[in-house]
């Protein structure tokens, strides 16, 4: 399934990189087309692991780290977040 979804971005990736750029004043499919490649490339400069998952490796420096050595640091800010929510709470009111 997920090979499927790979393929399907891939495929569309290339259809908009082999579509010409429309013309200033260009018709509205070709506006229509324009805003549909920025909002594409926006979105996968936004999100490293979609774009890679689309085969796009432009923005793999800006992956998650989920190496060894990053989850002390990880779960040591997770347990931080826990305490002060804990700390949030209003005394009196059940938690689980």
């Amino acid at each position: 399934m997920r090979f499927h979804k790979a393929l399907i971005a891939v495929c569309a990736l290339v259809a908009l990189a082999a579509t010409p750029a429309p013309r200033l004043g260009a018709s509205y499919d070709g506006k229509l087309i324009d805003l549909d490649r920025r909002y594409t490339m926006w979105s996968l400069r936004e999100s490293p692991t979609s774009s890679t998952d689309a085969g796009v490796h432009d923005v793999d420096d800006k992956l998650a780290d989920f190496s060894v050595r990053t989850q002390p640091v990880q779960f040591a800010q997770l347990l931080g977040a826990a305490a002060a929510l804990a700390a949030d709470i209003v005394p009196g009111v059940q938690q689980f």
